[in-house]
């Protein structure tokens, strides 16, 4: 179907109609997904939910008929502030629709006879549906099954870790003092001389970030550098330097000025071909350090990762620099990844902190003490025992997940557990909203590849997938003007970055809805572009810009009172001020932290300071070295 706001309105009915089959939603920025989450909702508790709690209980009680549709509805957010929103929400659509009114996101006609007296009831116990976070989601998962998931009864989240580094702290000295009294003193003097980097601290820290990342115990046995290992480990690296290969290849053939380039994607290929399954270790280090030294990883990583290429070297590669930069990061990663690791000090290290992780989930597991990771892997282990499982699934109706490109691996296994498994006629219906494009939690292990891998499994289990693409929150001018600079910015790479998506204005242009302008901070000198600014050098050439615009938008009669500035952050205000009061612009500034910092301000607070408390002679001191005293310091002691 060619037409994208016929697709936008199929997407939009899927979301509030489809209930007996997982529906992923891709939705943008400002397109209404909450508006989508929020009319699902409604549309179930009113409908298909109520209709099917009657068959339960009976109509003859239908207060309870709305409580329980109402709990067997389990919305999970990526925030607590989130959560409040959209339990808000919904509240507020139920006592719109019991009032008569329209709600967003239902079309006249959409809901089931008599929807207006259900919503009466429904928002007496609007309290009765789970909207929580995954993490509060899993608490209650593991309060509800605590002998099933191993844990103690009243267990308590350690939310700063205190206790938690206060037992590793502890365990961690218990047991170091038992190997130096013992057979393994010698491991654990070759362990701290090992470039005489590593101490009793370093363990500590290892130790913590192990339970962090809910480490098995078992997976310090020593298994862990088996031929398999090693061998997917160096498949990757083949694998991302087959990418690089791929893209640089063709370009660079018969390009002899580029001789760094030439050497690099030389070493590339012959350390490529290298890399066959059992090849050790060991092996790969050195053949890595052969024909790849490190001047030359240094110049994939800043030519190619950076773009600090040679004349020749980056006319070579111009076409396909975008795509390049990804690529040989990651790269970079795999080939350092492989080159520092140390299997034998690994394995000895294994050794040493096996015994005090044990300790320590142990003390931690007696005292009921968890971590927010602990919350996240104890319910996924838990819904693994099936009678668990069923008996969670058999509670839930519908299961709604928002900003789903945030989940890591972890958190897909979770909803995999209740919605992609057991028998099909027993799972709750799933609805997924997410974009790929707004995943920003990288370094909280939200993971692309994880999302793109689970919607295809929801796609492969019957569901089907839409997309939103009708933006409420922007004009069209902003809209063309994100699509002209990100259109060559987000090339498709998976796993990595998904490709851009235009969005279509609801609000279309006009007169009140003016272009819009996208400047770029660089000095003009000459008729042309010279080197590019730093941070704050580029700040006051745009807030020079934006003070002369306003000049000139003064002068065609636009009242000062239609302007407005909006800044990402307050801390860089100061410069823009500076350049209105140059300009003769007044301003008013609705949060300025700077404004307290001027002089004129501190002094006139030491005179009231010193009038309203005789004793603040600090106050009094300041008011007298001020510029309505100009009291000399040589006067004060006398």
């Amino acid at each position: 179907m060619s037409d994208p706001l016929i697709r936008d309105g199929l997407a939009r009915e899927a979301a509030r109609t489809v209930f007996d089959r997982p529906v992923v939603l891709r939705a943008g920025a400002g397109t209404g997904k909450t508006a989508a989450l929020v009319s699902r909702v409604i549309a179930w508790i009113c409908g298909p939910g109520w209709d099917a709690s009657c068959e339960v209980l009976g109509q003859a009680f239908p207060d309870q008929v709305a409580a329980r549709t109402l709990s067997r509805v389990v919305a999970i957010t990526f925030t607590e502030a989130a959560a409040a929103e959209m339990a808000e929400r919904v509240a507020e659509a139920l006592s719109d629709l019991s009032e008569g009114k329209t709600v967003t996101g239902l079309p006249e006609g959409s809901l089931a006879e008599g929807a207006r007296a259900r919503a009466e009831l429904l928002l007496a116990a609007v309290d009765q549906m789970e909207v929580r976070t995954i993490h509060a989601w899993c608490r209650r998962l593991l309060v509800q099954f605590p002998i099933e998931a191993g844990v103690h009864p009243s267990f308590d989240l350690d939310t700063t870790e205190e206790v938690v580094s206060a037992v590793v702290r502890d365990a961690t000295e218990s047991i170091l003092t038992q190997m130096l009294d013992g057979p393994q003193a010698s491991e654990l003097l070759q362990f701290f001389d090992i470039e005489g980097e590593r101490g009793p601290s370093d363990i500590e820290r290892a130790v913590l970030q192990l339970l962090r990342d809910s480490v098995p115990l078992e997976e310090l046995e020593g298994g862990l550098w088996s031929q398999d290992v090693i061998d997917a480990l160096l498949l990757r690296t083949r694998n991302a330097i087959t990418a690089v290969l791929n893209l640089v290849h063709d370009p660079l053939e018969g390009v002899t000025a580029a001789k760094n380039a030439q050497k690099l994607r030389t070493g590339l290929r012959v350390f490529r071909d290298s890399l066959e399954p059992g090849v050790s270790l060991e092996a790969a280090q050195e053949q890595l350090e052969d024909v790849l030294p490190s001047t030359l990883i240094q110049h994939l990583e800043k030519a190619w990762t950076n773009g600090s290429m040679g004349k020749a070297e980056s006319e070579a590669l111009c076409h396909v620099e975008s795509q390049l930069e990804g690529r040989a990061r990651s790269l970079v990663a795999s080939l350092r990844c492989v080159a520092v690791l140390d299997q034998a000090g690994h394995v000895l290290a294994c050794r040493i902190l096996r015994p005090i992780l044990g300790n320590a989930q142990s003390i931690l597991r007696t005292r009921g003490t968890m971590m927010f990771s602990d919350l996240l892997a104890r319910a996924v282990d838990l819904l693994k025992n099936r009678s668990v499982a069923a008996r969670v699934r058999a509670g839930i109706d519908q299961l709604l997940v928002d900003e789903f490109q945030d989940t890591d691996p972890r958190q897909c296994d979770l909803v995999r557990a209740v919605a992609l498994e057991g028998e099909v006629s027993a799972r709750p219906g799933l609805f997924i909203v997410g974009d790929p494009k707004q995943s920003i939690y990288g370094w909280r292990s939200a993971d692309l590849r994880a999302y793109e891998s689970f919607v295809e499994e929801v796609i492969a289990a019957g569901g089907e997938e839409h997309g939103l693409i009708q933006n409420f929150r922007s004009t069209a001018g902003i809209l063309e003007e994100v699509d002209r600079c990100m259109v060559g910015l987000l090339k498709p790479e998976p796993g990595v970055q998904p490709a851009h998506e235009s969005l279509i204005a609801a609000r279309g242009p006009g007169a009140a809805h003016p272009q819009v302008e996208h400047w770029v901070s660089w000095d003009w000198v000459d008729g042309a572009f010279v080197t590019e600014p730093g941070t704050e050098r580029a700040r006051q050439i745009e807030a020079v810009a934006v003070a002369q615009d306003i000049c000139r938008l003064r002068r065609a009669g636009v009242p000062l009172s239609e302007v407005g500035i909006l800044f990402r952050s307050v801390s860089a205000m100061h410069i823009y001020q500076a350049a209105l009061r140059d300009h003769g612009i007044a301003y008013e500034v609705t949060r300025d932290k700077n404004y307290f910092r001027r002089r004129e301000v501190i002094e006139a607070t030491a005179m009231l300071r010193a009038v309203l408390d005789p004793s603040d002679t600090l106050a009094l001191v300041g008011f007298l070295r001020s510029s309505m005293v100009n009291l000399p310091d040589a006067a004060l002691i006398p």
